[in-house]
């Protein structure tokens, strides 16, 4: 993989108005497991032989061609500097500009397309549509069946919550793991509060769910105040009835994180529907670059690991009506790039800071080990 360290800063053509797919690829791009995976082809299941293809459902075609398309794409965007063209139907073709070289993501584009209705034509989309196109094909094409076995001893009431978080991570993931839940899933546990009498503050009962990412809305002007209200303490409206206690009681709802993933994906909620139209937040938003702690809002074993430095940035400009996407990535040498669509270069985002706090949406993050 040491070539890649010179692979990998290419721009995207932008096929009309699809700088939101161009976006959120190249985020994607810079996830280092995914792309490894992918360069590597380490597939399981139908995409690692041509003739397994027939194992596929036919509702899941549209998600195999999707993700064979993005193979393709990110193959020839992780590929030799020197990598010859190729013809025009192929997933992407190379086309000169000056001294520079872009792809045309011609194969993957007509896929994206092709997996509903909405994404036919040249209309601008939202980048977090494109994100959730890409996820579910990869993790719906190359998920397989693993043993997930359990062991140790419970010594403490961490131990017993943890072996619960196990069991429920146990039977959701098992029969369909793939890399995408490897690498960008996690576990929330919804815990239900009592509010009122002896049982102040006991909890009554607990979910646990899979995330892949955090839509999180804009409260405040810190990464940090949003995540503060998010897993915040949310009061019911209606009294809760306590099954064991035979009872209805107040209570509160609370969300913490249980595991954590390998890359945490978190989306600025900018756009709103007010019932009338659409709307967008510009407001700034700071976030850390190279520590995120979200030890405050883990309740796991992971609170003890859980800092998280910054891998890319999708970037929103503008209104609903006239807006562009664009992307600023930590590559795998350290170094910052903007890739705007045919546009790459070399980005000084210690002074560019108070421009991507009002203009970022999609933040991806890897955890530190």
């Amino acid at each position: 993989m040491e070539k890649l360290m010179l692979c990998g800063k290419i721009g995207l053509n932008n096929r009309g108005n699809t700088c939101f797919m161009n976006t959120t690829i190249q985020c994607l791009s810079h996830v280092i497991p995914l792309t490894d995976y992918i360069v590597a082809n380490r597939f399981m299941g139908p995409l690692s032989q041509e003739s397994k293809r027939k194992e596929i459902p036919e509702k899941w075609m549209k998600e195999f061609e999707v993700t064979k398309s993005y193979v393709q794409l990110i193959k020839m965007m992780w590929s030799s500097p020197h990598t010859p063209k190729v013809r025009g139907d192929a997933p992407g073709s190379l086309v000169s500009l000056g001294d520079r070289e872009t792809l045309d993501p011609k194969s993957f584009h007509m896929a994206f397309q092709r997996f509903h209705d909405r994404f036919e034509g040249y209309h601008q989309q939202d980048a977090e549509e494109a994100l959730n196109v890409i996820l579910d094909s990869l993790h719906e094409t190359l998920s397989y069946p693993v043993d997930i076995t359990i062991s140790g001893t419970e010594e403490s009431e961490m131990d017993k919550l943890m072996l619960e978080s196990y069991k429920k991570w146990k039977e959701m993931n098992e029969k369909r793991y793939s890399v995408i839940r490897d690498i960008f899933t996690g576990q929330f546990v919804s815990q239900i509060i009592c509010k009122e009498g002896e049982d102040k503050n006991t909890v009554l009962s607990r979910t646990y769910e899979n995330f892949d990412r955090i839509n999180l809305p804009i409260m405040g002007n810190s990464l940090y105040d949003c995540l503060y209200h998010y897993f915040n303490v949310e009061l019911l409206e209606d009294k809760y009835h306590d099954e064991k206690g035979g009872r209805k009681v107040k209570a509160g709802k609370q969300m913490k994180i249980m595991m954590l993933p390998k890359y945490l994906i978190i989306v600025l909620k900018r756009f709103q529907n007010d019932g009338m139209r659409l709307t967008k937040k510009n407001t700034m938003v700071s976030f850390p670059m190279d520590d995120l702690d979200l030890s405050n809002y883990v309740m796991g074993y992971d609170r003890y690991s859980a800092l998280y430095k910054l891998r890319s940035i999708g970037c929103h400009i503008g209104s609903m009506s006239g807006g562009h996407y664009y992307a600023i990535c930590r590559h795998r040498n350290d170094k910052w790039y903007s890739l705007n669509d045919r546009s790459v270069d070399e980005y000084n985002i210690k002074s560019e800071i108070p421009v991507l706090q009002q203009r970022a949406y999609m933040l991806i993050y890897e955890k530190i080990e």
